[in-house]
Order: structure tokens, then C-alpha cells, then sequence
């Protein structure tokens, strides 16, 4: 993981809204979660990153993708109870321009 995600996952957590682990059978991971606005603040002030999708899963999170203009991106889900997490984080973000149908004459 890069240095500078390290520091917003440790940013993150100063925030003081908790900490959750998940483990698997290779390693523990932590997950950082906070409110919304501060999770939303503390990508756009140290990264850059900004929404650039999102969705709604069939358990009722949102899940979104922020990306900066350098190719940084974190996926955070939001809670139906308001908690956001950020869940991953990486580098080489891209955006695809969506397919567009040619319509025959």
C-alpha cells in the first residue's frame, strides 16, 4: 500500500469513529469508518479525490468511487445507518467512457 493512503487510512482514524477488523485466513485488515462529511473532506483535502461513480447495493449501501486527477481512488460504502467506510484504496484510476449505441438510419 502507498505511503499516502496509509496516511488517510490513519487520518481516518484520528477522526475518532471507530475501527473495524475483519481477518481471513492470510492477514487481519482494518477497515477506517467515520461520518460521511468527514470521510468525504479528508479525501478531497489530502488527495484530491473526488466522486466519480456510485451505486446502491441490494443490502442498501452506497457505494462510491472517488478518484483524483493523478489517478488515486478509495471506495467507500456508506451504511444505511450513516457510517461510511473506507474499504480499499489504490492508484491508476481511469475512467472509461461509457459505449454508445450507433443508431442505424
Amino acid at each position: 500500500m502507498k505511503q499516502y493512503h496509509k496516511a488517510l487510512i490513519g487520518g481516518l482514524l484520528i477522526l475518532g469513529s471507530g475501527l473495524i477488523y475483519t481477518s481471513s485466513p492470510a492477514k487481519a485488515q482494518s477497515v477506517a469508518c467515520g461520518t460521511r462529511p468527514d470521510v468525504v473532506n479528508k479525501l478531497d483535502q489530502t488527495f484530491s479525490e473526488k466522486p466519480v461513480s456510485m451505486g446502491l447495493s441490494s443490502s442498501g449501501a452506497v457505494v462510491e468511487v472517488f478518484a483524483s486527477p493523478v489517478g488515486t481512488f478509495s471506495i467507500v460504502i456508506t451504511l444505511p445507518d450513516g457510517v461510511s467506510c473506507l474499504v480499499s484504496t489504490g492508484e491508476g484510476w481511469e475512467n472509461i467512457p461509457a459505449k454508445t449505441e450507433e443508431v442505424e438510419s
